[in-house]
């Protein structure tokens, strides 16, 4: 994701290489089919092998559940609210000085409703994506001056910092601004073919102004592209308390992380417990406790942990409800020669993400 983007998400306090695709990872887990190879199956039903003939949510802790998938249908829909908070330190330093601080905490809401437009063996291909709400608040930020540090930066990077920090005030006064993509709708769909690109227009037909379309883009990457959760748990047998150890290749594909944050050293998963769906009791939901480690070692240094719940529906493997939380520690070197300078950052990352699937009789 572009460093545009990234400024929507979580302020101008992290560096452009590692900045903003936290928030991206489960997002588009309710928009694809099912796992590949496997297009066009309908909905496996979900077993329970236990010997007392409980529901899974008074079942005792030796209770087996078995993993199903479904295919997309035209008139799917997703709605997902997603927020994301990140507590965000900042220190600029030449040699062994302090040239500067800063810190920020930003709070990102949005709300987007997915529709599916058009499928190709079980898999969305084209979906309509319409954003109600969609906001970043500033809660407080405090932005150090270059000019009194004494690091004068190159003007490349002078540029993109004022580019950066226009959007963020330099008082502690709260104040929310609203994203290009509050109350419009889109249109996406993916081109044929394994290397088949991913095309963006807006209700007139149009590709988007480049703000608008980084951000929907992001969130409907997934168009045309097998379900990476269901391809690692359906068919799957798994017992409470069980962890799994995701593959790097595919955790790559389902935290969708991508390259500012290095590699994934580790992603597990294990299974909790077993609920009704609360709006849909008759339906059950796997409680999985996530683990995330994310590292890069290159000219910028950057390691990311994040745990906590993820929610999956027994039956599809789609996502209901994510909530990962954990600390993010960073370092970039910017400027030559002279204006050599360091930045470091630490602080919190919080993402939060509640989906509802419910299917239409027609698509807009």
């Amino acid at each position: 994701m572009l460093h545009a983007l990234v400024q929507s998400l979580l302020g101008s306090s992290v560096p452009r290489r590692f900045a903003g695709q936290v928030l991206f990872f489960a997002l588009g887990l309710g928009v694809a089919g099912p796992a590949a190879g496997q297009q066009g199956l309908a909905v496996q039903p979900t077993t329970y092998e236990r010997s007392t003939g409980q529901h899974p949510a008074t079942a005792p802790a030796a209770s087996v559940v078995r993993f199903g998938q479904s295919s997309s249908r035209i008139g799917d829909e997703t709605e997902q609210a997603v927020d994301v908070e990140s507590h965000i330190k900042l220190s600029i330093r030449k040699g062994n000085q302090v040239a500067g601080n800063s810190q920020s905490t930003v709070h990102t809401h949005q709300q987007r409703i997915v529709t599916v437009r058009a499928v190709e063996g079980g898999v969305t291909t084209a979906a309509r994506i319409f954003y109600p709400e969609a906001n970043r608040e500033v809660v407080s930020a405090k932005q150090a001056e270059d000019s009194e540090s004494g690091v004068v930066e190159p003007a490349s990077d002078a540029a993109s910092r004022k580019e950066e920090t226009k959007a963020v005030p330099e008082q502690d006064t709260p104040q929310s601004v609203p994203q290009p993509v509050q109350g419009k709708e889109y249109f996406g769909h993916r081109e044929p073919g394994e290397a088949g690109q991913l095309v963006i227009a807006d209700v007139a037909g149009q590709r988007p102004p480049r703000e608008e379309y980084e951000i929907v883009s992001a969130h409907l990457e997934t168009l045309g592209r097998p379900n990476p959760l269901a391809r690692f748990l359906a068919g799957r047998t798994l017992a409470i308390d069980e962890k799994l150890e995701v593959p790097n290749a595919l955790a790559k594909q389902i935290l969708n992380l991508g390259d500012k944050f290095g590699q994934i050293v580790r992603f597990t998963l294990t299974l909790q417990s077993v609920k009704p769906l609360p709006e849909n009791p008759d339906q059950d939901t796997a409680v999985f406790l996530a683990d995330v480690e994310a590292a890069s070692a290159d000219a910028s240094q950057m390691r990311l942990l994040l745990a906590g719940p993820l929610e999956v529906r027994i039956d599809s493997c789609r996502a209901t409800k994510l909530d990962l939380a954990g600390p993010i520690a960073f370092t970039e070197s910017r400027g030559s020669y002279s204006t050599a300078h360091q930045v470091i950052g630490t602080g919190r990352i919080r993402v939060t993400i509640a989906s509802q699937y419910r299917t239409t009789a027609a698509t807009r």
